[in-house]
Formats: structure tokens, C-alpha cells, sequence
């Protein structure tokens, strides 16, 4: 199946239940590949962290998408 753009797909795994959202602050410097690296092991969805933050607590104010072929 052909998506027009990024967020037609992201939004097709969101319907599928393929895709889970995160909004609590995420460190992206381990905590972030760490949660990513376990749910890609176990076969898991597509995720989008939505408050990745620095190492002040300040957002970056861009969400990151992850494991998105691995669904």
C-alpha cells in the first residue's frame, strides 16, 4: 500500500494500534534508546516519544519517531 506522506503511514499504524505515543520527558541520550532497543527485541509498535528533553530538562520541541519499519 502507497502513503501520500509520513504522517498518512503514522497515521495508518496509530488506527492499526501499531503505534504508541509517549509523553512523558524521555533523555534521548540512553533512556530513549534503551526503551526502543527493548520493544524492537520483542517485536513491539511503531513509537513516537513526544517530549524528548535535555540534560537540563528543557524540550527539544521535536518528537521522535521510532521503530517504524519494525512493526
Amino acid at each position: 500500500m502507497a502513503y501520500a506522506s509520513l504522517r498518512d503511514f503514522i497515521a495508518h499504524l496509530e488506527r492499526e494500534g501499531r503505534l504508541v505515543r509517549v509523553s512523558e520527558p524521555v533523555s534521548p541520550v540512553l533512556e530513549m534508546t534503551e526503551i526502543q532497543t527493548r520493544v524492537m527485541a520483542a517485536g513491539g509498535p511503531a513509537i513516537v516519544f513526544e517530549n524528548v528533553v535535555r540534560e537540563d530538562g528543557s524540550s527539544y520541541g521535536m518528537p521522535v519517531l521510532v521503530n517504524l519499519f519494525g512493526t
